[in-house]
């Protein structure tokens, strides 16, 4: 009995003989930890209540009124999470969803991974800075909002994202830096921003006439803000007339919600697209979130606090993974997050394969411009919300990214620079098993936010 749980009663004492007072505070202190209630209101509510029947010695309506409180805090409580999650909703620095589908559309490569919310927020930054027709294809192709919005927003996810790390459940953490030439100009109110709303460290170095040693310079930051997951972000041979790097660091360590025990991973089949291997596919047995669409099963795997968890999308048809992904929206992947919020947990024996991947897109530049963003990488590009004038433009997009999936749960890294230059078969084939054993991608995200954090496609687990 719930109740008799957390306000058990004194089996040596008569309720006419309990020091009310030290006793109430205490029940009162379990309530609140019980709801994870902080909210003002709520304390109060529990106080006025506790001290009105404090003095009764009816021990039934003593039981009654404590009761009534316990409901009351599980509605206040579960109206603070609404309203939480409602101040954080779509919260990402901008459409992370419309990033993830746009590059898996586009990057074919059998074990893709990158970090939209990375993109994300060198984007955000970016696009602060434009203006005219660069700020309007930006806008379109990125799903932007008005350029006070997106800031706005980002500085609900720097919010968001130092509310997860103070969960101690998972570890995220997100870095921005701007590296800029010395005696190049930048507007103070740019640098401002930068600093204020993104949390960027900024910095002056000399690409022109000291390449070894800023390369040296932003290599070291890269490499202590991923924990050593990405040591070589960039290479001294990117600097030509180049006047400002940004940079943008995510790292992400979480342990599943349940782990899976070492002892019942096996070595099984995985169906590559030239054929079947041998991988390591760890197995569990859970309740899972899953739907299934007309070409695909989803399933929500979870991480251990703060409303973190791995969405993988399988297709039906063993190599069916080209076709879900042309067909895939921001709307889409939006639709099945919430899907999924909503779902019960079933029980589901899942065999999962273990992977790491380590990937870099060399230039994102060709994949912005497919989407509409053309005029920000050539001499047309206006970002005179940084510089003051015309002159610049984006030569250079490079990410990098690291995952590692095991029993215990995921780590990832992932780094974005972007450089300014002067212009010169069926898986459930029997009830509750489910087995990821070919072609699929994935994404790690924040369901109260749909902010996604990393995404990824893995086709061979062994590569």
């Amino acid at each position: 009995m719930l109740v008799e749980t957390l306000f058990p009663p004194f089996k040596d004492a008569e309720p006419e003989h309990y020091v009310w007072p030290a006793y109430l505070m205490q029940r009162i202190a379990l309530t609140e930890q019980w709801l994870t209630c902080q909210h003002v209101l709520v304390r109060l509510s529990i106080l006025v209540f506790g001290f009105i029947f404090a003095a009764s010695k009816n021990w039934v309506r003593i039981r009654m009124s404590v009761l009534f409180v316990l409901i009351l805090g599980f509605f206040c409580n579960n109206s603070l999470r609404s309203a939480a999650a409602d101040n954080f909703s779509n919260a990402g620095p901008m459409d992370t969803e419309t990033i993830a589908a746009k590059i898996l559309q586009l990057n074919t490569a059998p074990n893709l991974l990158f970090s939209p919310f990375s993109l994300a927020t060198s984007l955000t930054l970016t696009y602060a800075g434009a203006r005219g027709t660069t700020a309007t294809e930006m806008a379109k192709a990125l799903g932007l909002p008005d350029q006070a919005t997106a800031i706005t927003n980002a500085t609900k996810a720097t919010k968001r994202l130092k509310q997860i790390a103070n969960t101690g459940d998972v570890k995220i953490e997100t870095a921005n830096s701007l590296w800029i030439q010395n005696h190049f100009a930048i507007l103070p109110q740019f640098m401002t921003l930068a600093a204020t709303n993104f949390n960027t460290e900024v910095a002056n170095v000399d690409f022109a006439n000291n390449p070894a040693a800023t390369r040296d310079t932003i290599n070291d930051w890269g490499d202590q803000r991923t924990h050593h997951k990405i040591r070589e972000l960039i290479d001294a041979d990117q600097f030509e007339n180049v006047y400002l790097m940004l940079c943008n660091i995510v790292y992400f360590k979480g342990q599943w919600l349940h782990a899976f025990k070492a002892n019942d991973t096996k070595v099984e089949d995985f169906y590559t697209p030239h054929g079947p291997k041998n991988v390591k596919m760890m197995h569990k047995c859970d309740d899972t979130k899953s739907i299934r669409t007309a070409d695909a099963t989803l399933l929500e795997i979870p991480y251990a606090g703060a409303n973190i968890a791995m969405i993988i999308c399988l297709p039906i048809q063993e190599q069916g993974l080209a076709s879900v992904v042309t067909n895939l929206s921001s709307s889409q992947i939006d639709s099945w997050i919430e899907q999924l919020n909503k779902q019960s947990p079933s029980a589901i024996k899942l065999g999962l394969p273990k992977w790491k991947t380590e990937y870099i897109i060399p230039n994102l530049v060709e994949i912005f411009e497919q989407i509409g963003m053309t005029s920000a990488f050539d001499k047309r590009a206006d970002f005179s919300g940084i510089t003051g004038s015309n002159g610049i433009h984006i030569s250079t997009m490079i990410h990098k990214a690291y995952v590692d999936v095991s029993e215990k749960g995921t780590e990832a890294a992932a780094a974005t620079v972007a450089s300014a230059a002067f212009g010169s078969g069926d898986p459930t084939d029997e009830a509750g098993i489910l087995r990821i054993d070919h072609p699929f991608f994935y994404l790690i995200v924040d369901t109260t936010t749909h902010a996604i954090f990393f995404a990824g496609t893995e086709s061979d687990p062994m590569q």
